[in-house]
């Protein structure tokens, strides 16, 4: 076994065929970056588990080995709590409810190319769920019950409440959940109140719903879905069934979260970008003058004075290294900030609310002395050295829009860079 170094729990392969183990370990490691151990055996299997000091995400099992009845193997790892994955040339489909039964998480046929892909893709989607926080609501305690155990087995985190009013108050004070499963009948606020309270502050990309019901039909689908629900199982459902529909949504979600990481923040430096700085702006700028109007708001422009002469006299990459060292210091200087962007080139928005100019400008100053000093430290380019100088336009007051502010602090910018550059230019927006 190939030694990945990476903080993964490691993945079991139980398999006598060598060819077949060989091709599934070798995707595991190039597609997940897991360590893989391989066992061709009972004994073996049970050497390589006494042995290994950390516990297995999962077992890959073929149940069928040369040394044991059939099955034995799985009943023995489960027994262990090590979660399993069977997977053989056949099952007998008379057989499927026990399989499932012994609490295997699910089988897979080895019929082809696609489903060795859906093997892996299943053991990347265990290894994602322990990190995602799921809240079973119902007011049944059976029902809860049940449903806890499946995604357990599954490895999600899960939360259960009894009734909306308390699935609302826990949406409230943990944002690590992510999703909600919702029963239709409950007593007090039914699954459609509480889906429409919960997409009243979540969306369906920030926030996945899956409404339940035992008396389920299509009407009451695509009630359910019109309220806001991303999908509808009926009960009693296949245990398949339940976790496709769950995993179908998990990673729907997934890839929104990436593709709104890729939207929202700057490729160079991970601040947030200037589109997602007018888009989140505005909505922080109506609730700040909600909360309290006469409160105060800054909107910092930072821009580097020199940036054209390092990018033609040195070179690009210089350009991006120095970037990304104001980047950081930045970050460093103004850790409590409301949000900070790169808003193109080397210039850089930093929103604070509830500071004052005092500790504005000396926070300013800090970060031309750091700056400055890092750029004679020659870490910039071992070719030579250019002195790095900052300059700020800082605008004082509210608007309505952000892009508003963002104008008029970069106005300020460009004059301070205009005046010969390293100083600071201060705007004042009249309260009313």
């Amino acid at each position: 076994m190939d030694q990945m170094n990476n903080n993964y729990p490691p993945v079991l392969v139980v398999e006598p065929d060598d060819e077949f183990a060989n091709l599934l370990t070798v995707q595991i490691e190039r597609t997940l970056g897991c360590d893989v151990f391989r066992a061709s055996s009972f004994v073996q299997t049970l050497q390589i588990v006494q042995s290994t000091l950390e516990k297995f995400l999962v077992a890959l099992v073929e149940p069928h080995l040369p040394d044991a009845h059939s099955f034995e193997i799985v009943d023995h790892l489960l027994a262990l709590s090590i979660p399993v994955i069977l997977f053989s040339k056949t099952f007998d489909e008379g057989n499927r409810e026990d399989i499932l039964a012994k609490g295997v998480l699910d089988y897979v046929i080895k019929t082809g190319e696609y489903n060795l892909e859906y093997m892996v893709r299943l053991v990347d989607r265990i290894r994602k769920n322990r990190f995602i926080h799921v809240l079973i609501v119902d007011d049944s305690r059976s029902a809860r019950a049940h449903f806890r155990y499946l995604l357990e087995r599954r490895l999600f985190v899960v939360h259960d409440a009894p009734n909306g009013e308390i699935a609302l108050q826990m949406l409230k004070e943990d944002d690590r959940i992510k999703m909600v499963l919702v029963d239709y009948q409950m007593t007090g606020m039914d699954g459609f109140q509480l889906i429409q309270q919960i997409r009243a502050r979540f969306s369906e990309q920030e926030l996945v719903i899956i409404g339940i019901s035992a008396y389920g039909n299509n009407i009451l689908s695509a009630k359910f879905i019109k309220h806001g629900a991303n999908d509808f199982i009926s009960k009693p459902f296949l245990i398949e069934e339940f976790h496709c529909r769950i995993d179908h949504c998990v990673n729907d979600l997934e890839t929104y979260t990436a593709l709104k990481h890729v939207y929202s923040r700057d490729f160079l430096t991970g601040l947030f970008s200037r589109l997602y700085l007018l888009e989140v702006g505005n909505k922080r700028l109506a609730d700040a003058q909600k909360e309290d109007p006469l409160h105060s708001w800054f909107t910092i422009m930072v821009g580097v004075d020199q940036m054209r002469e390092v990018n033609y006299e040195m070179n690009y990459d210089v350009g991006d290294t120095v970037i990304r060292a104001v980047a950081r210091s930045i970050a460093g200087q103004f850790q409590d900030a409301d949000m900070i962007a790169r808003v193109g080139g080397a210039e850089f928005c930093v929103l604070m609310t509830r500071s004052g100019r005092d500790v504005i400008n000396e926070r300013l100053e800090l970060l031309r002395k750091v700056m400055l000093k890092w750029s004679r430290s020659g870490r910039q380019n071992q070719r030579g050295t250019l002195p790095i100088t900052l300059s700020y336009g800082v605008l004082d007051g509210h608007s309505t829009m952000m892009g508003d502010l963002l104008l008029q602090a970069s106005a300020l910018l460009y004059q301070a860079k205009s005046n010969g550059g390293n100083r600071t230019l201060w705007g004042v927006i009249e309260r009313c």
